[in-house]
This record gives structure tokens, C-alpha cells and sequence, in this order.
């Protein structure tokens, strides 16, 4: 598979907020408004920036395309130990990132951000593999194209 994109960007990765409807008063049709915050529309500008950046003048690709991201979240503190063990990680502190923000969501964000820019529209998107680790905040990009080998 070739590669289409990879790259990084720094940041607290943000999550996709949910979407809610209601129908105001005397319209016919209902209203979607997203609950997306300030800092989720500054976390999809920068990803969508470096997608950018990173294709320069190639068109977005418009197959199938296979997506790896892997979230990294900051520890909190009382994962490191205090005094002369400050900086230091317990052993008591866990592996995994099993707290807020939901993966789901983060791929999300990032998913519409690469939409028109590396691939057309996420519905291309046909695998993926997604990882949520504790690290320096960020998130790792590496979208593949697929090949299309008729119907199987």
C-alpha cells in the first residue's frame, strides 16, 4: 500500500462533540448543530493545516484509503511520584489510556479534518487502526491507499 500521508501534530487531541437536533419555532425542518467547543475547532484546524501542508498541490485521493492514528494524552500528575521521585512514573500508574476522551470521538475529529484535503470524503475510509496511548500530546497521521481489485 502506498502511502499517502504521514505525519504528526502536536496538541491535546480533542474529541468530536455529539450533535442534537431541535426544530425552532415555525421552521419546517429540524436543526443539527454540533456542540463543538472553541478548542475542537482549533485542534481540527491544525490537523487539517498540516494535511494541508503535507499534500502541498496533490488533489485529495479519491479511492480507498486505510487510516492509522495513534492519540497520544498527557499523564496526570498524581501518575509520578512527589519529592525527590517527582518525575519519576509509580508502578501503580497504568498502561493504558482507559479515561476521557472517547477514541471514537477523537478519530472523528481527525477524520473530518483530512476529508477534502487528503482523501474526498471519510466515507473512503475502509480500514483503520486506531490507538489512544499516555505520551507527549499529539496525534500520529498515516493514511494508505488501498488497492481496488475488483469485488470480493
Amino acid at each position: 500500500m502506498a502511502t499517502i500521508a504521514d505525519f504528526v501534530v502536536h496538541g491535546n487531541p480533542k474529541p468530536q462533540g455529539s450533535k442534537n437536533a431541535f426544530t425552532p419555532k415555525g421552521a419546517k425542518f429540524p436543526v443539527v448543530v454540533e456542540s463543538a467547543g472553541e478548542a475542537l475547532k482549533h485542534w481540527r484546524y491544525a490537523v487539517a493545516q498540516k494535511a494541508a501542508e503535507v499534500m502541498g498541490d496533490k488533489l485529495p485521493h479519491n479511492g480507498a484509503v486505510s487510516v492509522e492514528l495513534t492519540f497520544r494524552m498527557s499523564r496526570p500528575k498524581s501518575h509520578y511520584g512527589t519529592g525527590r521521585n517527582a518525575g519519576t512514573l509509580k508502578e501503580s500508574s497504568p498502561e493504558h489510556h482507559v479515561v476521557k476522551p472517547d477514541i471514537d470521538k477523537l478519530t472523528r475529529a481527525v477524520f473530518d479534518s483530512l476529508s477534502k484535503r487528503v482523501y474526498g470524503d471519510d466515507s473512503q475510509v475502509c480500514e483503520m487502526s486506531v490507538k489512544k496511548k499516555y505520551g507527549p500530546p499529539s496525534v500520529h497521521v498515516v493514511v494508505k491507499k488501498r488497492e481496488q481489485n475488483g469485488s470480493r
